[in-house]
């Protein structure tokens, strides 16, 4: 019912040794993922697809990600993550795994604690890897798809997907979280995560948020958007 693979079999270090597998940037991270503080999610795939619905009714499903990406039309990815945190069964992927498929990769590493929000150098950092994802037409049916995920996918995944969504399509926050949660049920999983989300009215809030500045123009933490 899902993928078991990250890339197909025989490409995993195809034209690329380990030392450009490696990247120094995974290692520097190590440090402080043990900061985490949420629940671990459960991590039993094997029943997590079985409950999905969209999973279980894939029975052409690719048996790797990297040719399920490609097939959805995702050429690039955004992690939130950190390379080891608590409830994971091993180390996250290396950060240029997926490039010798034609897929960007960026890390954008949120801390899941005090909230799991992202920085205001986070979401600008967001906002300049994504700078050109646009619709290529109108109804966005031929768009390029970004995939953005995080250890459990239902927190800090979701806020930067939100503000990415907010930035680009100049819609509230909290319309944007309404409809996520249509689409991922259990998305924003703290309420500091929902009252940023609802805070932002559109573009502008969302880019005055990345400047560090407030609505009123000053950098007075008690009027700030967060």
């Amino acid at each position: 019912a899902t993928c078991k693979l990250l890339v197909p079999r025989g490409t995993e270090a195809a034209g690329h040794p380990a030392s450009v597998l490696h990247d120094p940037d995974d290692e520097e991270t190590e440090s402080i993922a043990g900061s985490v503080d949420t629940v671990c999610k459960d991590f039993s795939s094997d029943v997590q697809h079985e409950r999905c619905l969209m999973a279980s009714q894939m029975t052409n499903m690719p048996e790797d990600f990297t040719t399920f990406f490609k097939q959805s039309g995702i050429e690039r990815i955004i992690r939130a993550n950190f390379d080891w945190e608590p409830g994971m069964k091993e180390r996250s992927y290396p950060s240029k795994l997926f490039s010798q498929h034609g897929i960007s990769q960026t890390n954008i590493r949120v801390m899941d604690s005090n909230g799991g929000l992202p920085t205001p150098k986070d979401v600008q950092t967001l906002l300049d890897a994504n700078q050109d994802f646009m619709p290529r037409s109108q109804d966005g049916s031929s768009s390029v798809a970004i995939l953005i995920h995080c250890k459990g996918g239902f927190g800090r995944s979701v806020v930067l997907a939100a503000c990415l969504t907010v930035e680009r399509f100049d819609v509230p926050g909290g319309a944007v979280m309404g409809w996520f949660r249509i689409m991922r049920p259990g998305s924003m999983t703290n309420i500091k995560q929902e009252v940023f989300l609802r805070k932002l009215r559109g573009c502008q809030d969302l880019q005055t948020y990345t400047a560090g500045r407030t609505k009123c123009g000053t950098s007075n933490s008690c009027c700030n958007v967060m």
